[in-house]
């Protein structure tokens, strides 16, 4: 009795505790639908595969003086995807309007801050890719871990660790 009493102790202490973490990892949704949730992304290419949810939005963290180099790669056949970059801000940086397979922004920036990129469908929807490269200092005066936001992190763990200590402590009670 006292085994499987252990064990059931164990397993729901475990799974307290990874539910507490995992609450605190960031969503996979891939994107942004506005500038208070836009996607952080890094370096390198970030794949989507349809506009059908409106405009999206990405940042990535540039410091002054960096070149960045925005470039939308979309596919599919007469359909129109526009691509803007904008300051810390929210003021146009500049922006790519053409019905072109490829639309690219290029610029050097001058503050240093999170970027944003928007990326709206003009005409239809179609699958598309964005590649972001930043070169440089590559973006590392940005406050925070990308993808995760500290409060809640910080309040994951603090909860993890506290169940932890309260099902390790109710379990030496119940069992000598």
């Amino acid at each position: 009795m006292k085994k499987a009493l252990r064990k059931r102790l164990t397993l729901t202490a475990s799974f307290c505790c990874l539910l507490a973490l995992f609450i605190t990892l960031p969503a996979a949704s891939g994107y942004g639908s506005n500038w208070n949730n836009a996607t952080e992304i890094s370096n390198g290419t970030t794949n989507e595969w349809s506009t059908t949810n409106g405009d999206i939005y990405y940042k990535i963290c540039c410091n002054a003086g960096d070149n960045l180099s925005v470039t939308l790669i979309h596919y599919g056949g007469g359909q129109d995807l526009d691509l803007v970059l904008y300051h810390p801000n929210h003021t146009l940086i500049d922006g790519s309007y053409f019905s072109s397979i490829n639309d690219q922004v290029n610029t050097t920036c001058a503050e240093s801050g999170f970027h944003f990129v928007k990326v709206y469908p003009f005409a239809g929807t179609t699958p598309f890719q964005v590649t972001l490269i930043v070169s440089g200092a590559t973006g590392t005066d940005c406050a925070g871990i990308p993808g995760f936001e500290v409060i809640p992190t910080l309040v994951g763990l603090i909860a993890a660790t506290v169940l932890a200590l309260i099902l390790l402590r109710s379990r030496k009670q119940i069992l000598p």
